[in-house]
Formats: structure tokens, C-alpha cells, sequence
């Protein structure tokens, strides 16, 4: 028999790998959700690089695509750079418009967890400079850039997890930290499934990688590019709340599951 439980599909964001969403992994499946965390290619280590965008986009449309055809329903929770992936790869498979074709299963919420959500032909490079990142130079305070093509985060502990008062959790969240394709912030969207998905966005006061009014703005920006009243969730800690406001994300997932359960009614 076909399992029943909502599916999370966590779209992980740069330099992260599934192993960075352990903690956050470990309590959405004992509050009895299935979860999935695809390795994004754009962080396989590969030299040179050749996981991008497209790649990452193809893989996870590819694991939502079969969990949809199997009649699951698919909370995506997107973080960071995951943003973009999920935001160009699940268009065309929501659940309202699966139903329409007689379908079973789709997505029923995207979860922006302090993440990027663009219109298409933007890049995540775009938003950098909208805010106020203007040259590369002030890029490189931020990155460190290698000669192979990838990049690391300058001051992870700093720019990441700077609410995180555990320094053993840190260095062991630090030591899952990869290389990152520098080509993925240059890449636009070609696809915005939240024109058809339901979404809510989980802000971060305390981020220091895509500070509050960033998250704002964006969501500001997208109102005039058709973005129907996102529910908005506000966590007061840093970049990732998956670590160091786990409870809070999870009640968040309870949040979008409901919203599904009163939109059927």
C-alpha cells in the first residue's frame, strides 16, 4: 500500500550538502513527514565544475516528478540558492493543476526558507547587486574564490550560523560545508513555479547572507510580477534556521499543510 505521509523535498542551498539538514531531517520524519534531500550536482566537486543550474534544476524536477506520478503530496523546502533550483524545476507539477488533469499527487506548498524567489531572466547575482553588493570585489569579502572554478563562504561561522551559541555543533555543521559552482550565480531563471504553487516564506531577522530587507524586497518585487499572497513566517535567527531554529521551521512545514487541508475543504 501507498504510503500517505507528506513528502519534504529539501532543495539545500550553496556549499550545503543533505548532511547539513541532518538535525532538521531527524525531526520533520519523528513529526511524521517522509523526507528527501536530493545532492545538488552544483556541489559534486567535480573538476572543473560542471553541475549548474540546469543540472541541479533537471535532478530535482526528476525526484519530484516521481514521487508526484506516485500520488505523493510534496511540501518543497527550499533554502538559500535552493531558491532558484525549485523555483525553475517545479513548475507544471502542483497539486490544484494535477487535479485539473484528473491527476493524483503534486506540490502543494513551496517553502522559501530565507531564500532566493526571482522572476525569470534574474539570477541570483541580480539580487546580489539589487542588494547592494555592486562589484566583485565586494563579493570576495563575502566568498573565496578558487582558481577551479568554485567558491567557499570567507567566514562561515560568522556569515552562516551567527546565532549558534554551540561551538562543537558549529565546527561539526562547518565540516559539511563543500565547494560551490561559481557559474550557478550567473544563471537565470527560465521557469517561476510560485505563479502556480502556493508559498510561504520564512524570514530571518538576524541573516547576515540575504539580510531581512533583501527577503522583503523580493517579495515586494514579485507582487508586480503576479505573486499571490504569500504567508510569511518570521524566525529571529540567522541564515540557517534548519540548525538553529529547527522547531521553528518544522512548525512551518505543519503551517503549509494545513493551508492545504482549509484550501480543500
Amino acid at each position: 500500500m501507498a504510503s500517505t505521509k507528506t513528502v519534504v523535498v529539501i532543495v539545500h542551498g550553496a556549499w550545503h550538502v543533505p548532511a547539513s539538514f541532518d538535525k532538521l531531517a531527524t525531526s520533520l520524519r519523528l513529526a511524521g513527514y517522509e523526507v528527501y534531500i536530493p545532492h545538488l550536482t552544483s556541489m559534486n566537486g567535480s573538476k572543473p565544475p560542471v553541475g549548474d543550474l540546469i543540472t541541479d534544476t533537471a535532478l530535482i524536477r526528476s525526484c519530484v516528478e516521481g514521487l508526484v506520478a506516485a500520488g505523493r503530496t510534496v511540501i518543497a523546502l527550499l533554502h538559500s540558492y535552493g531558491g532558484q533550483v525549485g523555483t525553475n524545476a517545479l513548475h507544471g507539477l502542483s497539486l490544484e493543476m494535477r487535479a485539473k488533469q484528473g491527476l493524483t499527487g503534486g506540490v502543494s506548498s513551496l517553502v522559501y526558507m530565507c531564500a532566493f524567489i526571482l522572476p525569470e531572466g534574474w539570477s541570483t547575482l541580480n539580487q546580489a547587486h539589487a542588494q547592494g553588493i555592486k562589484n566583485e570585489k565586494e563579493l570576495q569579502l563575502k566568498l573565496a574564490f578558487d582558481g577551479d572554478g568554485y567558491c567557499t563562504m570567507a567566514a562561515p561561522r560568522e556569515q552562516l550560523i551567527n546565532n549558534l551559541g554551540d561551538d562543537s555543533q558549529a565546527a561539526a555543521y562547518i565540516s559539511t560545508l563543500v565547494p560551490w559552482n561559481t557559474r550557478c550565480m550567473n544563471q537565470p531563471l527560465s521557469h517561476c513555479a510560485w505563479r502556480e504553487i502556493p508559498v510561504i516564506y520564512i524570514h530571518t531577522t538576524n541573516d547576515y547572507i540575504i539580510p531581512l530587507d533583501s527577503q522583503q524586497l523580493m517579495l515586494e518585487r514579485l507582487k508586480e510580477h503576479g505573486l499571490q499572497d504569500p504567508i510569511l513566517v518570521t524566525l529571529d535567527t540567522d541564515h540557517c534556521p534548519h540548525l538553529s531554529a529547527t522547531e521553528g521551521v518544522v512548525e512551518a512545514i505543519h503551517k503549509a499543510v494545513v493551508e492545504v487541508k482549509e484550501g480543500t475543504a
